[in-house]
């Protein structure tokens, strides 16, 4: 008998892996998008602006960027923002699916 694992029961165990790795990347994304956000704000308002939006719980950071951005006009910046906005969810979301999918099949397994 052979000691290497079946196919179909390796594959949910991939699965809940590269969800949890997808996570931390999800977070690592969320940190540079609030650090560029930061630097941002802090060159186009300044300092006063950038109080303001750590004021609003740390993540108005990112509301803030995006309204100087829309105020100067700065479209490559705004560009930027919402896509690491949506590659910091999308990839949560992601994660988060494969997750429960591999939760799912490995309770199909067990039972």
């Amino acid at each position: 008998m052979s000691s290497r694992p079946r196919a179909d029961r390796l594959l949910p165990r991939i699965a809940r892996v590269l969800g949890h790795r997808l996570l931390c990347a999800s977070y690592i994304f969320g940190f540079v998008l609030w650090i560029c956000s930061f630097l941002l704000v802090l060159d186009l308002w300044g300092m006063f602006a950038v109080v303001v939006g750590l004021l609003m719980a740390g993540i108005g950071i990112v509301s803030v960027a995006i309204l100087a951005a829309l105020f100067h006009a700065d479209w490559e910046s705004l560009g930027g923002l919402a896509i690491m906005i949506g590659a910091t969810f999308g990839v949560r979301f992601l994660s988060v699916w494969l997750a429960s999918k591999a939760d799912r099949e490995r309770e199909v397994y067990l039972a």
